[in-house]
C-alpha cells in the first residue's frame, strides 16, 4: 500500500515523479490515520489470503518534512 504523506519538498529534483515542490501541501494527520488504518486492515487480509509479507510505503514529497512525521 502506498500512502502519499506530503507533496512538499525543497530538493527540486528534476527526476521527481511526484512533482513535489516547496509549495506542496501536507496530508492532514486525520487523513493519514484513516489511510494507515485502512492499509493495515487490507494488508492483514492479503497476508491471511496469500501468506506473503506485506508492506506500507510512504511517499509523496520528502516525508520527513511533514510537521507530524
Amino acid at each position: 500500500m502506498l500512502i502519499k504523506v506530503t507533496n512538499h519538498c525543497a530538493a527540486g529534483c528534476s527526476h521527481c515523479m511526484e512533482d513535489s515542490t516547496v509549495a506542496g501541501k501536507h496530508m492532514p494527520i486525520e487523513s493519514f490515520e484513516r489511510a494507515l488504518s485502512f492499509s493495515l486492515d487490507i494488508e492483514a487480509l492479503a497476508r491471511q489470503a496469500t501468506g506473503l509479507p506485506t508492506s506500507i510505503l510512504l511517499s509523496g514529497g520528502e516525508c520527513s518534512g511533514h510537521p507530524a512525521f
